[in-house]
């Protein structure tokens, strides 16, 4: 069975996403938070007033990823909707929250000299990027082109969103390289905020692919120590500031895109002229000051949130693609078809480009048609990373359900496979179990599934769903898989 563990990636750009918040001393991650008089402002400006204090208990907005010091748009930062937050925030259970699926929970100030599980490095040419001294370093070399750069290994939504970053090292000399941040999605459309010798280029990327400059400035390393891109539901702006604090926005466009979601978020050096001899940029504080979690968790929208019906005959914004040797994928009459190799060992799957959130939520799926159902090629759909996740499992007649720790899998139940009974299949997780669920109608459930302790390892609040098909014995004729209706009925 291929899981959705890998997260598989095609050379595409990031998203960047952030709302406009900031944060109280003492919050902590996950916890509400009950600020006292006295508690200090920190982030970038803090509701305008920068070092200002908390003047009474309960006046900081509190709740997942926020707190932010100033009279709340509620008290103690409760609400009864949406519109008694402030902008960026949702309401959730009464209280003002941060909207899942930010990216500005992407936090890295670059001090553990590791790379972080929510990045991804990659590199061409010479160029070469480390975490060093507590910063991200990029060695851009002489003589050939190469780029090197972070991306996140999952996408974000970006329609109400900020994202900022230190510079403490610029590229210093014309043509010694380029610094770039992007936001960009899967078709390659994106934002851009860059240095490229001695200017700063703030615009965006088209489909074509061309780059459209919305502005350009002289460089100056004390003035544009600190950049940020900022976003509405109509507008983008880039910023820049000296302190992180003391924001100036030096560009401002009306959306160039019609999509907010499924963007990549990338810090990148690059040298493409082939005279950087030995040049060294860097990035530092990613997102630091925006009440970050510190664990450096991605805080994902619930399995419930996720709905498609493929009528689109799309896989993006949502999904992405991977066919091996001799395999096939695609949307097909409203259906993700995945058709293994014939007489070869081979995979395919479907996986989404975002993370989600399993613990106390479900996701559910249409299972159309199976390879041969008497035959040796497997069907799985899972939620997890990394080699560890909870699933089904359909082959030689029978269905699996099981979970996996580092691909070390232990099958919870095996039953007869009924394509009647069991065309739609629910994975659940409720204080602290795991359930596994057939329904003929996507209406009434059954639960399969003995009480399953959710396994610490499985990431619960962050993983990938996958639908995929293998051909593990070289199954001559092994047919194809038919998915429909995500949490659909």
């Amino acid at each position: 069975m291929v899981s959705a563990t890998t997260f598989l990636r095609q050379p595409i750009g990031w998203a960047l996403v952030l709302s406009f918040l900031f944060g109280c001393a003492r919050s902590e991650y996950g916890l509400p938070f009950e600020p006292v008089a006295g508690d200090a402002c920190t982030g970038a400006g803090c509701l305008g007033v920068t070092g200002a204090s908390c003047q009474s208990d309960g006046e900081c907005q509190d709740r997942c990823l926020v707190d932010v010091c100033g009279p709340p748009a509620a008290p103690a930062g409760r609400c009864d909707d949406a519109a008694d937050c402030q902008p960026g925030l949702e309401c959730r259970a009464g209280r003002c929250a941060f909207a899942c699926n930010l990216p500005m929970s992407l936090a890295d100030d670059f001090e553990d000299g590791v790379v972080g599980s929510g990045w991804e490095p990659l590199v061409t040419g010479d160029a070469a990027v480390s975490e060093v001294g507590g910063r991200l370093v990029f060695d851009l070399q002489a003589t050939t082109n190469g780029q090197a750069l972070y991306r996140s290994q999952c996408t974000f939504d970006i329609e109400t969103a900020v994202v900022h970053v230190e510079v403490p090292e610029p590229v210093t000399a014309a043509g010694a390289g380029l610094l770039d941040v992007e936001l960009r999605d899967d078709a390659g459309e994106g934002l851009r905020f860059f240095q490229d010798s001695g200017a700063l280029a703030m615009g965006y990327v088209t489909l074509v692919p061309s780059f459209v400059t919305v502005a350009e400035l002289p460089y100056q390393p004390v003035a544009f120590r600190w950049w940020r891109l900022r976003t509405s539901p109509s507008r983008v702006y880039w910023e820049t500031a000296p302190d992180g604090e003391t924001w100036t926005t030096r560009a401002e466009l009306a959306w160039p895109f019609s999509s907010r979601r499924g963007f990549f978020l990338s810090l990148k050096g690059a040298n493409f002229s082939g005279t950087a001899a030995g040049a060294t940029v860097a990035f530092d504080n990613l997102n630091v000051g925006l009440a970050s979690p510190a664990d450096g968790r991605i805080v994902a929208c619930p399995t419930t949130s996720l709905t498609d019906d493929f009528d689109d005959g799309l896989l993006l914004p949502d999904w992405f693609g991977w066919a091996g040797t001799g395999a096939t994928v695609g949307v097909v009459s409203g259906q993700v078809v995945l058709t293994p190799q014939s007489g070869g060992e081979g995979n395919v799957l479907v996986q989404t480009l975002s993370r989600y959130a399993l613990r106390d939520a479900h996701v559910s799926v249409e299972v159309v048609e199976v390879p041969n159902p008497a035959g040796t090629a497997n069907t799985g759909f899972s939620f997890g990373v990394d080699g560890t996740f909870v699933g089904f499992e359909q082959s030689s007649g029978q269905l699996r359900l099981l979970t996996a720790v580092d691909w070390v899998y232990d099958v919870r139940a095996t039953l007869s496979y009924d394509s009647v009974a069991h065309r739609y299949w629910r994975l659940r997780e409720a204080a602290g179990e795991l359930f596994w669920e057939t329904s003929a109608d996507g209406a009434s459930w059954t639960v399969r599934s003995p009480p399953t302790p959710t396994p610490s390892a499985l990431a619960v609040d962050g993983g990938g769903v996958s639908l995929d098909v293998s051909n593990p014995f070289s199954d001559p004729a092994p047919g194809q898989a038919r998915f429909d209706n995500v949490n659909l009925p």
